[in-house]
């Protein structure tokens, strides 16, 4: 019984510790689910694959992801597969992709699932080479230019080389701003214009050829141009107006072109040919040397002008012809060409103009005169300019810097030229004519023109020292004065005094230079001048002039006369009693014996 009552009361407290051990999971698993929220954030998985332009993975690119406020929420890189991927709460994003040599690029994506494949996402390299023509002609021995752009659309600035690639014997250089280059920097966003020069060679077959170009930075761009090579002209000697009609008596002349087309430097020959009888022709320089031979490097141009002049008593409307023939010394090339030229009686029509024929001036002062010389006339004229200035007055006919006195004007066509007048700085005042003439070799005027020049001042100085004639002791100094006026009617400066004194002499001015001297204003200059010691006694003279900034006076002489000093002429005459009483001894000594 006892045992019984044991046995029920063991299972009771076994029921007890199983209700108090269900009791405490209980109310943790309570306590666990209250600690939980009430729901789980949104997440999605975004990747993608950096490539280049060419479809190849980018590695070590730079992936920042940014909210669409700005702000900086997570960062990665690409592996070597270009790969990339990152863990984004749902929103949207705006991702960039940096890599160094590249331009940044930017994409806005929106997470919305938990897996955004963005799939490639394409780099454009920093460095672009461009060109507008990638196929292009040329001849045997020609050189191509090809101009091309290279740009950095990056973020950094690009050191960068070039690399030229050409068939065997052919030569390509890079030039930018007329000068060859290798290397060039270019800061980010910026653009260069280059050129790309290539030489094609003589001996080189007629066919197609790939000439590649290649800029290498953190990155490379390359461009391949294509060059058909045709075959060499024969003809060297190029004129764009082969026929010309002109009166008879009158020049013409030809302007050619004559072009080196080989590979090496070349000398040509040059000689005309089929001269009609009682014509003169000759093959200038464009600076009007007569040429017989020209020395010409690779692919060198130079201008020649053929002048040709008939006779006045030649029959008009009949055609005549000429050959300009050329020869390279080393006589694979020769070629000729025809110029044909028509006499018809053609009249004359030339005009002179200016828009300023009458100008004021300061003495001395150069004055110009824009001139328009106009050939209305239905010929080519070789015309003779001429001018008649006042006495002492310098004129000349420039174009540009270049003093002309012929021009060669075709039909129909004009040219610009500057007279320009330089009065005398003495000039008086008052108003001057310049007489403009043009006309032809033979005399005949065919236009004039007078233009005026008015002198509102004129420039003159006067010189005179204090005395002209004046003493000084050998290794003694004299000091006098000299004054300088200015006798023209306008200011004159820089006013100074010029002297010219005997070798070894030495001269001093007080004071040195003046800045102006108003009309009729004199001012007096203080001269010291000092002779040597072992001067001999004499006359000398000193010569002076008066000097300025727009004239200079005439020449004044002062006549110096050089004495010895009081003391040796006593010391002179010492001696001289000394060896008259010497001689007087003497003299006694020998009446006694």
């Amino acid at each position: 019984m006892k045992l019984r009552s044991q046995r029920k009361m063991g299972e009771v407290s076994n029921i007890r510790l199983l209700k108090g051990v269900a009791t405490c999971l209980l109310v943790i698993l309570v306590f666990w689910q209250a600690s939980l929220p009430t729901s789980a954030v949104e997440q999605g998985y975004v990747h993608g694959i950096a490539v280049d332009e060419e479809g190849v993975e980018l590695r070590n690119v730079s992936v920042r992801v940014y909210t669409s406020g700005g702000a900086l929420v997570a960062t990665t890189s690409t592996g070597s597969d270009g790969f990339f991927g990152v863990y984004l709460e749902y929103g949207t994003y705006d991702i960039d992709l940096i890599k160094s040599g590249y331009a940044k690029k930017s994409i806005a994506i929106a997470v919305q699932s938990n897996d955004l494949d963005i799939q490639d996402i394409v780099l454009n390299r920093a460095l672009k080479l461009s060109a507008l023509t990638l196929s292009m002609t040329a001849s045997q021995g020609d050189t191509i230019s090809i101009p091309f752009t290279v740009g950095n659309i990056g973020e950094e600035a690009e050191v960068v080389e070039f690399e030229i690639s050409e068939p065997e014997d052919w030569s390509g250089r890079i030039l930018y701003q007329n000068l060859k280059t290798t290397k060039v920097y270019i800061s980010p966003g910026q653009s260069l214009m280059l050129q790309l020069d290539v030489t094609v060679p003589v001996n080189v077959d007629c066919d197609d050829y790939d000439v590649s170009l290649t800029a290498i930075g953190t990155t490379e761009s390359s461009l391949t141009f294509t060059v058909l090579v045709l075959p060499l002209s024969d003809s060297v000697i190029f004129c764009q107006f082969p026929g010309k009609s002109v009166a008879p008596g009158d020049t013409v002349q030809f302007q050619l072109k004559l072009k080196n087309p080989l590979g090496a430097e070349m000398r040509f020959k040059i000689s005309l040919d089929s001269i009609p009888a009682n014509w003169t022709a000759s093959v200038k320089s464009a600076s009007g040397e007569y040429v017989t031979a020209v020395i010409l490097d690779s692919n060198e141009f130079v201008d020649l002008v053929v002048e040709v002049k008939s006779p006045s008593t030649a029959e008009p409307g009949k055609e005549y012809g000429i050959s300009v023939n050329v020869e390279s010394s080393d006589g694979n090339i020769m070629s000729s060409l025809p110029l044909n030229i028509v006499l018809n009686e053609i009249e004359k029509d030339v005009k002179i103009t200016t828009k300023f024929p009458e100008v004021t001036v300061e003495a001395g002062e150069l004055v110009q005169y824009p001139i328009t010389i106009a050939n209305l006339g239905g010929t080519d004229t070789l015309l003779l300019l001429s001018a008649e200035p006042p006495a002492e007055w310098k004129t000349a006919f420039k174009s540009g810097t270049l003093e002309v006195s012929r021009l060669y004007l075709e039909a129909g066509k004009s040219e610009n030229l500057v007279i320009e007048a330089t009065p005398p700085s003495t000039a008086n005042i008052g108003t001057y004519e310049i007489l403009v003439q043009v006309g032809s070799e033979d005399g005949v005027i065919y236009a004039m023109m007078k233009l005026k020049a008015t002198i509102v001042g004129s420039y003159a100085l006067s010189l005179k020292p204090s005395t002209l004639l004046t003493s000084i002791t050998t290794g003694g100094s004299v000091t006098f004065t000299a004054s300088i006026t200015n006798t023209g009617s306008t200011s004159i400066t820089g006013v100074r005094l010029g002297i010219e004194a005997p070798e070894e002499w030495e001269s001093s001015i007080t004071p040195t230079i003046i800045e102006k001297l108003e009309p009729l204003e004199s001012f007096t200059f203080t001269l010291v001048v000092k002779a040597p010691e072992d001067t001999v006694a004499g006359d000398y003279l000193i010569t002076l002039k008066g000097l300025s900034d727009q004239v200079t006076s005439d020449s004044v002489q002062v006549r110096v006369t050089a004495t010895t000093p009081t003391s040796w002429g006593l010391i002179g005459v010492g001696i001289a009693v000394v060896v008259v009483i010497a001689l007087v001894l003497v003299f006694m000594k020998l009446k006694r014996r």
